[in-house]
């Protein structure tokens, strides 16, 4: 994960250390995955959200 390389490198930790840090502010407890972009698509391709223009979605994890 490059934020927990970048962190690692300009605080002086362990990547596993910084990683640590950055999970423990994510509100869900986990890190955005593949699967999580991948449900947005899919819902965004759907008819359920033919109502949707120009928005910005974020998937940020809160």
């Amino acid at each position: 994960m490059q934020q927990a390389r970048e962190r690692a490198a300009a605080e002086g930790v362990s990547e596993e250390a910084a990683r640590a840090t950055l999970l423990a502010k994510q509100p869900t407890g986990r890190f955005v995955g593949e699967s999580d972009v991948g449900a947005l698509i899919a819902f965004l391709c759907s008819d359920a959200a033919d109502q949707i223009r120009g928005a910005a979605m974020s998937i940020d994890g809160g």
